[in-house]
C-alpha cells in the first residue's frame, strides 16, 4: 500500500484517528513511502516506552500533482502513541487545493489561525464575521479541530455566540464516533473553562468515550477531566468514577501538582469522598510533590477536604503547612480567606 502513491496513502491516512501534540519532526516528502514509515517507526518506539502517552498524528503539508508525486512541504509527525503498538493517524485529500492535510481543509485551518491570532492579542478580528463564518463551514470540521476551537475559546475565557455554539453541539454529536480520549479531554475541558454546560446528548457522547477510553489517560487528562466534571457541577456516572479511581491508582506516581488539587477540587465540588485508597495514595504523592505545591493549591487543597469533611493526615498537613510557611508573602486574599475558612471547618489552629 505504501508505494502506490500520496493519494492512495492519503485515502488510508483519512480512515485513521487524530490526536495532536507532543514530539514533532520533519521529514522529506520526496519518498513517501520512507515518511510514512517513519511516522510508524515513530509511534511504535514511543509507545513501547511509556504506555502512558497519548498519540501519533502526523499532517502532509504542501500538495501532490496529477501524478501523485509530492511537490514542496514537509511531512510534519506530531504527537505520542495511544495504545501500545498502535498509530492513530488522519489525513484528508483537499481536493480544491490538491494537496493532503490532516483536518478539515483550508477554511477550518483559516478559522483556527484567526482564533489564534486573537488569543494572541489581535485587535483587528471581527468575531462576530469570524464565528459567521466558522457556523458556515461547521459541517465539515473533524472532531479534533472542533477540540482545538473549544479549547481555543476556553483560554481565552470568551463566550462564543448562540449561533456557534449550537453548530459546534450539532458537529460534535455527528462525529461523536471519531472522538478520542484527547478531544473528549479537551472539549470537556473547554466547556468548563467557559462554565458552559453541553447538552445532555453531547455531556452523554463525550462521557461514553470517556468510559470507553479511562485506561488511556495520563494523569493530565484526569485530573482535567475531574476538574471539569467539579467546575460545571456535574456528577459522572458511576462507572465513569469507579474507572477514574482505578485508572488514578495505576497511574497516581505520575500525578503533578495541578493534577492533584484539580483531582481533589473535583471530589470536592461534586461532594463525593474518595475511596480511602485512593485518599491515602494521593497524599502520599501529594507529600512527594509539595515542593510544587504553590500558594492557591495549597488553599484549594485544604478547602476541599474541609468541603468533603475529611481531616487530612498529620504528614499531609505538616507538608503543606511548611510548603505555606515558604511561600507566606505570595498567598492572595483569596487564598487566605479559604485557609481561615478550612482550618475553621476542620477545627484545626495552625
Amino acid at each position: 500500500m505504501l508505494g502506490a502513491g500520496c493519494r492512495a496513502v492519503a485515502r488510508s491516512l483519512a480512515r485513521c484517528r487524530p490526536t495532536e501534540g507532543g514530539v514533532s519532526i520533519q521529514v522529506s516528502p520526496h519518498n513517501m513511502r520512507d515518511s510514512i514509515a517513519a511516522a510508524c517507526a515513530l509511534g511504535r518506539r514511543n509507545s513501547s516506552r511509556d504506555p502512558l502517552l497519548p498519540a501519533v498524528q502526523w499532517r502532509i503539508s504542501g500538495g501532490i500533482r496529477r501524478d501523485g508525486r509530492g511537490r514542496g512541504g514537509c511531512v510534519h509527525i506530531v504527537g505520542r502513541a495511544l495504545h501500545v503498538g498502535g498509530c492513530l493517524l488522519q489525513g484528508r485529500i483537499d481536493d480544491r487545493g490538491g494537496g493532503i492535510d490532516g483536518g478539515g481543509g483550508g477554511a477550518s485551518r483559516d478559522i483556527i489561525r484567526q482564533l489564534q491570532a486573537l488569543e494572541g492579542g489581535r485587535r483587528d478580528i471581527c468575531v462576530d464575521d469570524l464565528e459567521e463564518r466558522a457556523v458556515a463551514i461547521m459541517g465539515s470540521m473533524l472532531h479534533w479541530e472542533l477540540a482545538v476551537v473549544l479549547n481555543l475559546y476556553g483560554r481565552m475565557r470568551r463566550r462564543m455566540g448562540k449561533e456557534m455554539l449550537a453548530a459546534i453541539e450539532r458537529q460534535v454529536l455527528a462525529v461523536m464516533g471519531d472522538f478520542d480520549c484527547v478531544s473528549m479531554v479537551k472539549t470537556m475541558h473547554a466547556f468548563a473553562r467557559l462554565h458552559v454546560k453541553p447538552s445532555q446528548e453531547v455531556f452523554d457522547g463525550l462521557e461514553s468515550v470517556a468510559v470507553r477510553d479511562v485506561n488511556k489517560f495520563d494523569p493530565q487528562m484526569l485530573g482535567k477531566t475531574m476538574w471539569g466534571y467539579g467546575t460545571l457541577e456535574l456528577m459522572p456516572r458511576a462507572e465513569l468514577l469507579a474507572g477514574v479511581e482505578e485508572r488514578g491508582l495505576q497511574i497516581m506516581f505520575a500525578f503533578d501538582a495541578n493534577s492533584l488539587v484539580s483531582t481533589i477540587f473535583a471530589y470536592a465540588k461534586m461532594g463525593v469522598t474518595p475511596r480511602p485508597d485512593v485518599l491515602a495514595r494521593l497524599e502520599r504523592q501529594v507529600q512527594a510533590k509539595k515542593d510544587d505545591m504553590q500558594p492557591a493549591g495549597i488553599a484549594v487543597m485544604l478547602w476541599a477536604y474541609a468541603k468533603l469533611g475529611v481531616s487530612p493526615g498529620e504528614y499531609l498537613m505538616l507538608a503543606l503547612e511548611q510548603r505555606g510557611v515558604h511561600q507566606i508573602k505570595r498567598f492572595t486574599p483569596k487564598d487566605i480567606s479559604r485557609l481561615y475558612w478550612a482550618y475553621a471547618r476542620l477545627g484545626i489552629v495552625p
